[in-house]
């Protein structure tokens, strides 16, 4: 009988540089476009802006958009970490910032994939699985985009990390506990390891980071439907846990249930957000039920392609044997689209959160060709240099060159912003593109802009200057005529999508009428529905 291979200290330490090269990798190629610092999109300047204003009103409990109107779209978990880096540099007025924030993030979901797949399959499928997870299309994207999914990728990820880590032994020993846990921990009121401490833990973050109630689903469905297909008792009992709960709960209901009692109307917007995806009241997204059989495609490209062998390769077992690591990953990677279908309300980055899976099933796929192929097995490190080293510079190449149709109005705000630097700027947010005014604040000077609900608030007896710049659209010049005498300095060569002459972002100046009536802001309360547009009013 052959006697069980231990690993020394000396060895285990030695595969940890290994093991981080995936993450380093990911990291590089996701600060590629940094220098360049392209242009923000209005969808990409949500967490730059908010994060902008948290950083210079030191308010680190309400994101808001300007300095009177809250932004409760998501919890602030992004923010906070983005601000920290903010922090660090010293300025939050540089999209490289956010970028690099979100980069690090997709560095660390690369680490966490890589130690799941280490611990479920080995070092090989491991690393694999990092770089194939560090190369799919869905990734890439949004590690390099300034914007909170790859936040909640990281908190999900490292819950299901976690559960991997409580769920199995190392490298496919038979799956059993990681580490013997005395009898009484299967109570309800019992103990636990560690790992499942994490995974409670990590849980409750992802409600921190993107729509309440959504980033906990991204733990729950797959964890759940593996523990349930199980079918055995002592493993269901293992989580029933009231501490885990608990922790769950005071970690990811403390922020709700303080912006419940500071911010009216909070869970109103919430609820608007949670019932719309789920009834079709939000046209753009309603999309058919089978959209996310289409969309995985797109997701986990180019690395899709090697899902039937992979599939070829753990079919078997992952039927037969209902605690397996493949069974696991077959769990993981289909439950999650399956239940979101069910959902009328459907976009392709919610998959971003089940992107791993993908990527450890591909890892299998990949080792299973290269098995067969004589030329990558003598030179197995040069083979997987070349395939990732390719694919690197494909995605470089991209990155470098990509520019959002916002490229042009964010360039007519730097050259306003360099023209009239002292300004004083106000910002009409009620302009065709609802997240434009986001984009126009974080580009302008914080100390001499202020947003505008709508033009009504030029009426406002706060605004104290006889003459101010406002950016609006072209065909809102009329409106501003009514409070003033109106000169058209600048306008955008192209805004957006928008493809009507009168939508062309531009620069007023506008000098008051003397007798213009003025109206007392004080007490007014625009709504968080309202701060985005969901809702009528406020008018001055």
């Amino acid at each position: 009988m052959q006697m069980p291979r231990y690993q020394t200290k000396t060895q285990t330490n030695r595969e940890w540089p290994v093991i981080v090269i995936p993450a380093l990798f990911g990291l590089a190629l996701f600060c590629v476009p940094l220098p360049q610092d392209h242009i923000l999109s209005i969808h990409e300047s949500v967490l730059p802006q908010t994060a902008k204003m948290m950083f210079y009103n030191g308010d680190w409990l309400i994101p808001r958009r300007d300095s009177m109107t809250p932004w409760l779209e998501n919890p602030p978990l992004p923010q906070w970490i983005t601000v920290s880096l903010c922090s660090l540099v010293g300025t939050c007025s540089g999209a490289w910032i956010a970028r690099l924030a979100t980069a690090i993030a997709g560095g660390l979901v690369i680490l966490l994939v890589t130690l799941m797949g280490a611990r479920l399959f080995g070092r090989t499928v491991g690393i694999l699985g990092g770089l194939i997870m560090a190369t799919s299309f869905e990734v890439v994207r949004y590690a390099t985009l300034a914007e909170d999914e790859i936040f909640l990728a990281l908190t999900s990820t490292a819950a299901m990390t976690c559960f991997v880590f409580a769920q199995f032994r190392p490298s496919k020993n038979p799956v059993s506990p990681v580490t013997q846990i005395p009898a009484d921990s299967v109570r309800f009121w019992g103990v636990r390891p560690w790992a499942v401490v994490g995974l409670f833990a990590a849980a409750g973050l992802t409600n921190l980071t993107k729509g309440i109630g959504f980033g906990p689903l991204m733990v729950f469905i797959p964890v759940s439907a593996f523990i349930l297909f199980t079918g055995r008792l002592s493993v269901i009992r293992r989580y029933l846990w009231a501490w885990g709960v608990i922790l769950f709960l005071l970690l990811g209901l403390w922020w709700p249930l303080a912006i419940t009692l500071e911010v009216p109307g909070a869970i109103e917007l919430w609820l608007y957000d949670l019932v719309g995806r789920t009834s079709g009241d939000y046209a753009l997204m309603s999309k058919p039920f089978w959209y996310y059989a289409v969309a995985l495609l797109q997701v986990n490209a180019p690395w899709i392609l090697l899902a039937p062998v992979a599939f070829a390769a753990t079919w078997r077992t992952a039927l037969s044997n209902r605690e397996s690591p493949e069974r696991f990953l077959w769990v993981w990677a289909f439950s999650i689209p399956v239940v979101l279908s069910f959902f009328s309300g459907k976009h392709h980055h919610y998959l971003l959160h089940s992107v791993a899976p993908w990527a450890m099933l591909s890892a299998l796929g990949l080792k299973q060709i290269a098995s067969r192929l004589p030329a990558v097995c003598r030179s197995p490190r040069a083979a997987t240099s070349i395939l990732f080293g390719v694919l690197a510079m494909i995605y470089g190449g991209l990155l470098l060159s990509h520019k959002t149709v916002h490229h042009d109005d964010g360039k007519f705000i730097q050259t306003v912003a360099d023209t009239y630097p002292s300004g004083p700027f106000l910002v009409d947010h009620s302009i065709t593109d609802d997240l434009k005014g986001l984009q126009i604040l974080f580009y302008l000077p914080q100390k001499h802009t202020r947003g505008l609900h709508n033009l009504s608030f030029l009426k406002a007896n706060d605004i104290t200057q006889d003459r101010v710049y406002v950016i609006t659209e072209q065909g809102r010049r009329d409106d501003l005529a009514d409070l003033g005498d109106v000169t058209q300095l600048l306008q955008s060569r192209k805004t957006g999508r928008q493809t009507d002459p009168q939508a062309l972002l531009t620069l007023f100046e506008l000098v008051f009428h003397d007798d213009l009536e003025r109206i007392s802001t004080e007490g007014l309360v625009i709504t968080p529905m309202q701060a985005m547009f969901r809702a009528p009013g406020p008018d001055l």
